[in-house]
């Protein structure tokens, strides 16, 4: 993944490629549309999610519809 995003539309495809991609965790460190996003997740459980510096979400046993819902609601 790339640590700079200026569309939360292509941060959300990659994010959802890495975590496809992966064999459980993975992390995200950057910036998105000129956000700070710092991401550690397993699956859809976004185990640490800080958006500027707010701790989102953290639910476990989420679907993808709301694994997205969940990254995308901070913007």
């Amino acid at each position: 993944m790339i640590s700079a995003y200026a569309s939360r539309d292509d941060f959300l495809a990659d994010l959802n490629r890495e975590r496809l991609s992966s064999s459980g965790w993975y992390q995200f460190v950057g910036t998105v549309e000129g956000h700070t996003v710092q991401l550690k997740a397993f699956g859809t459980w976004n185990q640490r999610y800080d958006h500027d510096g707010l701790m989102c979400g953290g639910q476990y046993g989420l679907n993808v519809t709301e694994w997205k819902r969940e990254i995308l609601s901070p913007f």
